[in-house]
């Protein structure tokens, strides 16, 4: 299946029986020119790149120690995707208990300032960042990067993935509308490109943070999105993740 110009529903994928899923997903990566592994310390200058291209510079989210501590705390968690021998995307997670009634406000308190509130046997996922270079939006490398996390959340048994992303039109509506109004146009549509795209991957709209993370094109607003595992069982307990695993075992 050919992974370029196009957005995968995720969901769609995440319904088939797990060792169906396993098989198919490997024959995805085994024949994309795109490969995903995990992040490793002397990534960082690539990585910072791909932040800078997707984000710019005053944008990046990670310093040295942030990334290496990324890693280290979560090494399954933290991947990127190489093409032609040169990173073109990668993604930052953890794993988190996580208190739907009472979220936390900011990404810099979901996070502890970049260098995750990584919970080794929390029940979710909870995305810290994902970044795609410039030019490699529809190479398929965002789409290989949220195949790889979704197989992870199901390997480990995890009750879904949390994102936390920035609506970056906002700032040309903000003087007319408020957020609510801006979510949603008069037809029920969802009006910012970034969180239409999260949706068609299977993701919903659970709840707007304002003064989620400093950034004049959000407004400082976040927006709380997930995704439900479908093969979650409450009476199976989640697979720990110690710290040294680096790949998953179902897909090189």
């Amino acid at each position: 299946m050919e992974l370029e110009n196009q957005i995968l529903d995720l969901s769609g994928f995440t319904n088939y029986p797990i060792r169906l899923l396993r098989d198919y997903i490997a024959l995805m990566f085994e024949s994309s020119p795109i490969k995903v592994r995990s992040l490793k310390p002397e990534d960082f200058e690539d990585a910072k790149r791909v932040e800078a291209e997707a984000w710019g510079d005053q944008y990046i989210q990670f310093d040295r120690d942030q990334f290496e501590e990324r890693i280290e705390k979560f090494p399954l968690g933290n991947i990127c995707a190489i093409k032609e021998g040169r990173m073109v995307g990668l993604i930052n997670m953890q794993r988190v208990h996580y208190d739907w009634d009472n979220p936390w406000p900011t990404w810099y308190e979901a996070t502890n300032n970049g260098r995750l509130r990584h919970d080794p046997d929390g029940e979710y996922l909870y995305g810290v960042n994902l970044s795609i270079a410039q030019n490699e939006l529809l190479s398929g490398a965002g789409n290989l990067i949220m195949l790889r996390i979704g197989l992870l959340m199901m390997e480990l048994g995890l009750r879904g993935i949390i994102l936390g992303v920035r609506p970056l039109r906002y700032h040309r509506f903000a003087d007319k509308m408020s957020f609510d109004e801006y979510l949603y146009d008069k037809r029920g549509k969802i009006r910012d490109p970034e969180l239409g795209m999260y949706c068609r991957m299977g993701f919903e709209i659970r709840k707007a943070l304002p003064e989620y993370f400093e950034d004049p094109e959000s407004v400082n607003y976040g927006v709380l999105l997930f995704s439900e595992n479908p093969h979650f069982d409450p009476n199976k307990p989640v697979v720990e993740t110690p710290v040294g695993t680096r790949e998953l075992a179902v897909v090189s």
